[in-house]
């Protein structure tokens, strides 16, 4: 009877390692890729869209921004909002926004991407781009998908070029 015990007991610890072993390297493992990449071009896409709604519902109520800069960090989806989006300010219009990521790095229920980024948007009359810079994403998966927990990015304020809005 021990020796089926342990027989069972090595079989039930192999299939976990399996498991395990298979979800870090296998089609799990592809499938949190893609949904990572995916939510790092919704990022710059909902941007580009305009989508205010569709944007903060890709952050978890906890998240946190570090701006470049050393501009103080944002805590918070609701504080988030309050910096992007605050009522009675001007709208911002993101013509363009791209994200290229240069890395991913899957631990679990954590996923970090960084990469390239260049942007352009208008607000008040003015155009400003960011030719490039560099952005860190961390994302954790919830029960509604991977979602961006921390945001970080800097670029060099030298290389701006700020001209009129057509």
């Amino acid at each position: 009877m021990k020796c089926l015990t342990a027989i069972v007991s090595m079989f039930i610890f192999g299939v976990g390692l399996f498991t395990n072993a298979a979800r870090a390297s296998g089609d799990g493992a592809e499938a949190d890729k893609a949904a990572i990449l995916a939510l790092d071009q919704a990022y710059s896409q909902t941007w580009k869209d305009g989508d205010e709604t569709g944007l903060m519902a890709l952050f978890t109520d906890d998240v946190v921004v570090i701006p470049h800069h050393g501009d103080p960090q944002i805590e918070g989806r609701a504080a988030l909002k309050d910096f992007w989006f605050p009522k009675g300010g001007s709208k911002t219009i993101v013509p363009q926004f791209d994200h290229t990521p240069t890395g991913i790095f899957i631990n679990g229920d954590v996923g970090v991407v960084h990469g390239r980024f260049s942007l352009a948007w208008i607000y008040e009359g003015e155009r400003t781009t960011i030719p490039a810079g560099n952005y860190l994403t961390v994302a954790v998966r919830t029960r509604d998908g991977w979602r961006i927990k921390r945001l970080t990015w800097n670029d060099d304020p030298r290389r701006w070029e700020q001209t009129p809005a057509d």
